[in-house]
């Protein structure tokens, strides 16, 4: 009741903690802590929300199939974590050193100037 509140609490300003029970006959039903201020009272303010520094995005994974034995892996990986295969790809062409065509790894001459590859 408001008029009971009113006897409890002193006639002095302050931070006043209440403990407001709900029960039956057997049993406590809710406990409930109340904080009541009274009169003018400067309360310290500590601030709820906090500035939450973004998540740094990582750079999104695409995944490949591993060419050996056909896993999942990361695209940028240079061995299998699976099969340990080397996934460093091989130049499968040549560049003519005379005028910067690119040939076939087999080829032993360039087809544009004719200069023998090394």
């Amino acid at each position: 009741k408001k008029s009971r509140l009113f006897k409890i609490i002193p006639k002095a300003e302050g931070v006043f903690t209440l403990t407001a029970i709900l029960s039956s006959k057997r049993v406590n039903l809710l406990t409930l802590q109340i904080e009541v201020i009274v009169g003018n009272v400067q309360i310290p303010t500590s601030p709820i929300i906090q500035q939450v520094q973004k998540p740094i995005a990582k750079k999104p994974v695409s995944l490949i199939n591993c060419e050996y034995c056909h896993e999942k892996i990361d695209a940028d990986a240079k061995y299998c974590p699976h099969c340990g295969a080397s996934l460093i790809k091989e130049p499968k062409a040549e560049t003519c050193s005379s005028c910067g065509t690119e040939l076939p790894k087999t080829a032993k001459f360039c087809a544009k100037c004719g200069r023998k590859t090394t």
